[in-house]
């Protein structure tokens, strides 16, 4: 059910991405007429948050690739933001998948 609409999919007790994004609205907006701000949160708001500065539909946003351990800074400019990427070189295994594809699990006789 979640991949068939995993923006509007909410877990019991918890969010949707759509409630995300309306959760969000009031801190993007402050955002907006701040400068120099460091954000450190879960992948999912990160990719509201990223969708939004990259003009990405926010329907979207869920199956954007936001890597593990990487700064990426976002200066917004006139016609676009500018995007810069910092990995940090720290061993993760990356939970990113593209839609419409199937979850691959490794035990751990398979390293």
């Amino acid at each position: 059910a979640r991949d068939d609409d995993k923006y509007n999919y909410r877990y019991r007790g918890g969010e949707s991405y759509r409630d995300v994004v309306i959760r969000l609205e009031p801190i993007i907006m402050q955002l907006e007429r701040s400068e120099n701000i460091i954000i450190v949160t879960h992948q999912a708001v990160l990719r509201c948050i990223y969708a939004y500065y990259m003009n990405v539909p926010q329907e979207k946003s869920p199956w954007m690739e936001v890597p593990l351990h990487t700064v990426i800074k976002l200066t917004p400019k006139a016609y676009g933001t500018l995007e810069e990427r910092f990995k940090g070189n720290i061993p993760a295994v990356s939970t990113f998948r593209e839609k419409g594809s199937v979850a691959k699990h490794r035990d751990h006789t398979d390293a």
